[in-house]
């Protein structure tokens, strides 16, 4: 019971920091993109900003 615990605890805390990010999409011809032929790298392109809001 102390790991269920403990793992909801961080699950939180993660979900917490991701509503404190603001959500970046990124062109399809960006660094981070590159994989498998080259290493991910990254990014070059700026981003975007995406809507929180799933439709």
């Amino acid at each position: 019971m102390p790991r269920l615990a403990a793992a909801l605890i961080l699950a939180g805390v993660a979900l917490a920091a991701l509503r404190r990010r603001p959500l970046v999409g990124h062109w399809s011809d960006c660094a981070v993109h590159s994989e498998p032929t080259f290493p991910a790298g990254p990014c070059d392109c700026g981003g975007f900003p995406l809507s929180r809001t799933v439709h």
